[in-house]
């Protein structure tokens, strides 16, 4: 009784709700196969996507993900986040860092 409650307010529920479709992009395949990979998109009019790999090297992408340029990163580099003006990173000692894309 309770599923099928559930599943009928599901169904009538369903029209506005969004779903995810798989597409085709051509991802840089020098990118692919890393052992490590964070990507994180830099807000703005330029929509374009930072791409950390092992390497310690952010690459950022355009939206048709031709290469728009690089950077290294600091040793001991983890995860990353963008805004317009800064890239975040996380670090090995355990703080988190900004960064300028100058």
């Amino acid at each position: 009784a309770v599923c099928s409650q559930w599943a009928d307010g599901w169904k009538a529920t369903s029209e506005g709700r969004r779903r995810l479709t798989r597409v085709a992009f051509d991802f840089p395949r020098d990118l692919l196969g890393t052992g490590f990979l964070n990507m994180a998109v830099i807000p703005g009019d330029e929509q374009q996507l930072a791409v950390s790999s092992e390497s310690l090297t952010v690459r950022t992408l355009a939206c048709d993900m031709s290469s728009g340029g690089s950077f290294e990163l600091p040793g001991g580099t983890g995860d990353i986040a963008a805004s317009e003006q800064f890239l975040y990173t996380t670090g090995s000692d355990n703080e988190v860092h900004c960064l300028t894309y100058d």
